[in-house]
């Protein structure tokens, strides 16, 4: 059963740096091999790699991957440096491939 689809991309500037929201909601009901997607990626900037400040993938209610981990000039810029010096969390219920950004089938991979 297919249905209505979105895909949104925003950029947004924050300071000297830039992100880039990407939302993929998938026009069937979220799987393991087509979750939905959410991103905020501040892209490469003067030889710098690229940071992923936040990735959520849902496939089911057995398939859930969250992670933040927002950039020391995020945190300086809003002024969060001053209590929190480095943050990065991971939330996950089944084993998220953040390269082909499925879920895999067998958990215990």
């Amino acid at each position: 059963m297919s249905g209505l689809s979105a895909v949104i991309s925003v950029k947004l500037k924050l300071g000297q740096d830039s992100y880039n929201v990407d939302l993929n909601i998938p026009s069937a009901t979220p799987t393991p091999d087509a979750p939905f997607l959410f991103s905020v990626v501040s892209p490469e900037k003067g030889g710098q790699p690229a940071n992923t400040l936040l990735e959520v993938a849902i496939g089911n209610s057995s398939n859930i991957y969250i992670a933040v981990a927002p950039p020391g000039s995020l945190l300086k810029e809003t002024g969060v440096d001053k209590v929190v010096e480095n943050l990065n969390v991971v939330v996950s219920e089944g084993k998220y491939n953040k390269t082909d950004k499925k879920f895999d089938k067998d958990k215990n991979k």
